[in-house]
């Protein structure tokens, strides 16, 4: 059983209680191409506002976060308000198979680069050891495993930085029962979502 968007059932492998990635990714790209522009940006309204209450959010001065891309959760509305909360803002940019993220002080920093994804055209990157991230992924389950693009770039960046607090956003119709995953696949810590916000292992809503 899916958690919502119940209307796309129809769409879902036989055995959905039990997916592989390959199978989630595809299950949940077919829905996204069926949202507006407008529909993206009034589900991704009820995302973001969840996230200015979480404790995390609070009590973090560095806010790391992607800038959406191709139908993800729109996270432009975020950088702003986290800079005028005075949050030190930082955003991605892959630099061969690595990740790095640069400081930000408007969305004015930013440009098309790659595919058309806004990155940050600073110069300076910076190593930043503590805070909150806020990560996209394709497909996600109750117990917050996290089928990602496939690159694997948000793995291997956070085994590094062990101490950052993980945040995931997503559509509700982005969450299965389960998705099968490897050990070293690491998951968010919360994974926010337009009808709440999944904490831990537990799959509890907060």
């Amino acid at each position: 059983m899916l958690l919502s968007y119940n209307c796309h059932k129809k769409n879902t492998p036989e055995n959905e209680e039990d997916m592989d990635k390959k199978q989630a990714r595809k299950y949940v790209k077919e829905i996204k191409k069926t949202l507006s522009e407008s529909e993206v940006i009034e589900r991704s309204k009820n995302v973001i506002n969840r996230i200015y209450g979480l404790s995390q959010y609070k009590n973090s001065v560095n806010i790391l976060t992607y800038v959406n891309y191709n139908q993800e959760v729109v996270t432009k509305e975020l950088i702003n308000v986290c800079l005028a909360d005075g949050k030190n803002v930082y955003v991605p940019k892959v630099y061969g198979k690595e990740m790095k993220f640069h400081r930000i002080n408007s969305l004015d920093d930013l440009k098309p680069g790659a595919y058309g994804i806004l990155e940050p055209v600073t110069q300076y990157t910076e190593d930043v050891s503590e805070g909150l991230m806020i990560m996209p992924g394709v497909a996600f389950d109750k117990k917050l495993n996290r089928a990602g693009y496939g690159g694997g770039f948000y793995d291997r960046y956070l085994e590094k930085h062990p101490d950052i607090c993980k945040a995931a956003v997503c559509f509700d119709f982005q969450v299965v029962d389960e998705i099968e995953t490897e050990n070293y696949d690491l998951k968010p810590d919360v994974l926010v979502m337009e009808s709440g916000v999944l904490v831990g292992n537990t799959g509890e809503y907060e």
